[in-house]
């Protein structure tokens, strides 16, 4: 299992670069890591899984017994990323767009459904599905019910 240390604002950037996907620039930057780690490989999909209230320490902790999840652990990277915010709607807003919260300014599954109701054709700021969506990749979340309209 190969455990790379991040901040989470770099993960849409990587995942951009790495799927070849255009988005404006945000703040995050691609992670080198993952990019010397991926060089010589064409990837066509990428799968992100987070575990959120879980928490890093528990989730090394029942790593024996998640035989599915370690799977997909084995077989690709694992992150210990630094967050920008002790709650979930500004973490995976980051985690989705590349901006910190103090630039997305999402701080609950609410925010967004307002930024969205101001011009929901072309809103301000989109995710990094959206932006894959928009050159005609495949997308989905799994999410719970509120998180996943909001993405």
């Amino acid at each position: 299992m190969i455990i790379f240390e991040c901040h989470i604002i770099d993960i849409a950037p990587t995942i951009s670069r790495l799927l070849n996907v255009p988005m404006i620039p945000p703040t995050g930057k691609t992670i080198p890591e993952v990019l010397k780690y991926t060089k010589k490989k064409d990837y066509k999909r990428v799968v992100i899984i987070i575990v959120d209230s879980l928490g890093y320490s528990l989730y090394m902790h029942l790593f024996p017994i998640m035989k599915n999840l370690n799977e997909l652990v084995e077989k690709g990277l694992l992150f210990k990323c630094r967050s920008p915010a002790t709650i979930t709607s500004p973490a995976i807003a980051s985690i989705f767009t590349g901006y910190p919260p103090d630039e997305h300014k999402i701080y609950s599954t609410a925010d967004i459904y307002a930024e969205r109701a101001k011009d929901s054709e072309n809103p301000k700021l989109k995710s990094i599905m959206e932006w894959a969506y928009l050159v005609d990749m495949n997308v989905s979340v799994v999410i719970e019910s509120g998180g996943a309209e909001s993405f």
